[in-house]
């Protein structure tokens, strides 16, 4: 057969919605088709539910912090910006100020 022919006979492409099956359907199948019984299908659901719960939990927490660390960094910057122009400061002589300051708290780490 050549791929003309076959195309000509194969009819419309499915769309993407006409590939799922809904869930009491896809129960329906496991039972008539498989030896599962209800009850193991009630306890892989609910052991799936707590799975997906616990992902979506583990994505949460990662991502939340990333936000709050944003969130203080921007603050952060823009009281360094704000000192600057109160105190007309420069970058340079404000970073001076910071390595200084770090290296005072690592003598004093050391010391303790």
């Amino acid at each position: 057969v050549s791929l003309d022919e076959y195309e000509m006979v194969r009819g419309p492409a499915l769309q993407k919605n006409q590939f799922r099956v809904p869930p009491d359907v896809r129960k329906q199948i496991l039972l008539e088709q498989t030896d599962v019984s209800h009850d193991t299908l009630k306890v892989t659901e609910k052991s799936i539910a707590k799975d997906r719960k616990k992902i979506l939990q583990t994505y949460r927490s990662a991502v939340a912090p990333v936000a709050g660390q944003q969130l203080e960094e921007l603050s952060e910057k823009a009281k360094r910006k704000l000192k600057r122009l109160v105190f007309q400061t420069s970058k340079t002589k404000e970073e001076q100020e910071l390595w200084e300051m770090a290296h005072r708290v690592a003598l004093q780490k050391l010391e303790d």
